[in-house]
């Protein structure tokens, strides 16, 4: 339920038993300490912490700490869809200047936190994203603004991220939302406006984009781990 709940208190229970430096390496090896390569000048590079204290390390854990550009996100994020493997970012179709994939993480755990964002979008936080037929998996991000000295407990920056279609990934996205405002009856977090957002964006390019919705799949997301899962294609 950490993942799907989106519960901080967890996340910062888990970073306690890996510690500042495993942290730290896993960042480095999924990319999001350095600025992302593209073809296009301009990518902005992290913001990243002086050190990587415990308290440093325990904030990054539910995403306060360091600041990526949306793209170096995507990219890391994708590692999950990629059976664990970095794939370079490129705007060029077929590019075979592209190179090799980096391997951050193994295939059962990059699938295991997969299942676990399916989860969340159909049981937890990111309910709101969810698209009949095409299967999101994906993970909601609420932040307070940062200001001098602390943050803004009134602001936020709001975010989802997804993959689609979640047992055959083909594409990913994510949406950041700058201070939006609640609206009537929902809170200002990423559950009530980034992920529906999200899940608007879907329904309306993933027919554009060739995706034929599948309806008979009607299995939890977890039997994934146990029946097998369709190969992959890197996103």
């Amino acid at each position: 339920h950490i993942i799907s709940q989106s519960s901080n208190i967890g996340t910062v229970r888990i970073n306690e038993k890996l510690g500042p430096r495993r942290q730290q390496d896993f960042l480095t090896r999924a990319g999001l300490m350095e600025r992302v390569k593209i073809e296009l000048a301009g990518s902005s590079a992290p913001i990243l912490p002086e050190r990587f204290d415990d308290l440093y390390s325990a904030t990054v854990s539910y995403g306060h700490g360091i600041a990526v550009s949306p793209m170096s996100f995507l990219a890391a994020f994708s590692t999950f869809a990629n059976g664990g493997e970095r794939v370079q970012p490129t705007l060029i179709m077929n590019n075979r200047d592209r190179p090799a994939p980096v391997r951050v993480m193994s295939a059962l755990t990059a699938e295991m936190v997969n299942v676990m964002m399916r989860e969340a979008v159909v049981t937890g936080t990111g309910k709101n994203a969810e698209v009949a037929g095409y299967r999101v998996a994906g993970k909601t991000g609420t932040a307070e603004k940062p200001i001098l000295g602390g943050y803004d407990d009134d602001h936020n920056v709001t975010s989802f991220a997804a993959v689609f279609p979640y047992d055959r990934p083909q594409y990913a996205l994510i949406v950041t939302l700058d201070d939006p405002k609640a609206g009537s009856g929902a809170g200002a977090t990423a559950a009530y406006n980034a992920a529906p957002a999200a899940g608007r964006m879907i329904e309306r390019v993933a027919p554009l984009l060739g995706l034929a919705p599948r309806f008979e799949d009607i299995r939890p997301a977890g039997a994934a781990l146990r029946s097998g899962r369709e190969k992959r294609s890197s996103l």
